[in-house]
């Protein structure tokens, strides 16, 4: 005697009770490709003073271009042929400053830097350059100081309220990084960078209709920054207008149509718009083409497949996604539901015993596996395949 099958009405109780969201897995993904780190300092080199040397200004306007290049030990040399015909230039010495920064020699910079504020006291530059190479040692307090004499020489300087901003953004001083960059947009209604940070602090805030306003205005001066239009969407999408916010990711996905990201996050809104199941499943398969080792990819496409009936698939699924994750309480508890479906029932009471390892508080795991154990025991042994 064959064991006897699962009834329509705990089929559609078993999909019903399919776990869709854990804090590991089905949260919005924040990491865009290709997004500027918001507490990552800016390497800019103002415009040199002009001085009566033609030699001079020839090396000094060689070293900028270099650094414009990336190519900052030639930079090096340049500011150092600079400061072999006039020692006391000191933008000779805040130019070798910015070079030695670009080559992430941060206390050579300082070293530069200081030899510059003290040729020039009034060189915003340099004063914000020391500020930069100074949070790099891991001297933040310092770093703000010198921001602060950049501001006092010029109150209205962008780049210093910019800098400002990263340094206490990274010491978590969101408060008053917000404020920093505030002045910086101020300043400079298209400086695309502070508003982006500005966006991205206030995101940690938790202030979502702002950051939507700074994200906005990113896409503004940029349409095609693909970061820009990605926090946007999250944004969005925390203050639930999904629609907007799928339209955002979708151009993320036409700048760059290999941001995993972006489709796991289109495949999140899709699911909150309870949209076509097939629809979510190639988006969730596109997600896990592109990252293979993408377990919470691997859970979302499972329970697309789930839903679309195809248990043999989920199964295939959930059981990649536990290679990556084997402590997930919910991988275990879907790969279940997904084996009771297709009628094998001991290994589906395995998986609900090991959801239930994980968690002994969960009930629905208890209670399926209860009733599957139930079924199994009034069969004949031989009967059990």
């Amino acid at each position: 005697m064959q064991l006897k099958h699962i009834g329509l009405t705990a089929v559609l109780t078993l999909l019903a009770s399919v776990s869709t969201s854990t804090s590991a897995l089905a949260t919005l993904r924040y990491s865009p490709e290709g997004t500027p780190n918001p507490y990552m300092l800016e390497l800019e080199n103002p415009q040199i003073a002009q001085t009566p040397s033609r030699e001079l200004v020839n090396w000094l306007n060689k070293g900028m271009s270099l650094i414009k290049a990336g190519n900052y030990a030639e930079a090096v040399k340049a500011y150092d042929q600079a400061i072999e015909i006039n020692g006391e230039s000191a933008d000779a010495w805040m130019g070798r400053g910015f070079a030695l920064y670009g080559l992430e020699k941060y206390p050579e910079a300082v070293t530069a830097f200081n030899q510059a504020t003290e040729l020039d006291p009034s060189l915003v530059g340099a004063w914000v350059g020391l500020g930069m190479a100074l949070d790099d040692t891991g001297k933040p307090e310092d770093a703000l100081a010198a921001y602060d004499q950049a501001l006092k020489v010029n109150p209205n300087s962008d780049w210093a309220w910019f800098h400002r901003g990263i340094t206490l953004g990274r010491l978590e001083r969101d408060q008053e990084a917000l404020e920093a960059y505030d002045q910086a947009v101020r300043i400079d209604p298209d400086y695309e960078r502070a508003w982006f940070n500005r966006g991205y602090i206030l995101v940690e805030l938790e202030r979502y209709p702002e950051a939507e306003t700074s994200f906005a205005e990113v896409v503004r001066i940029n349409p095609n920054s693909e970061p820009g239009w990605f926090m946007r969407g999250l944004a969005l999408l925390e203050m639930e207008q999904n629609n907007t916010a799928l339209k955002a990711f979708e151009r993320v996905l036409l700048i760059n149509p290999e941001n995993a990201n972006a489709w796991y996050n289109k495949g999140i809104i899709l699911e909150n718009l309870d949209g076509d199941d097939w629809a979510i499943f190639t988006v969730f398969d596109r997600v896990v083409q592109l990252i293979p080792d993408d377990a919470g990819g691997w859970f979302k496409r499972g329970n697309a497949l789930l839903r679309l009936d195809r248990y043999a698939d989920a199964l295939n699924s959930y059981d990649r996604m536990l290679e990556l994750e084997p402590d997930s309480e919910v991988g275990w508890y879907n790969r279940g539901i997904a084996l009771a479906l297709l009628e094998r029932y001991h290994d589906a009471i395995a998986s609900f015993d090991e959801a239930l390892r994980i968690n002994p508080n969960n009930t629905e795991a208890k209670e399926h596996r209860d009733k599957l154990q139930e079924l199994v025991q009034q069969q004949p042994q031989d009967a059990i395949g």
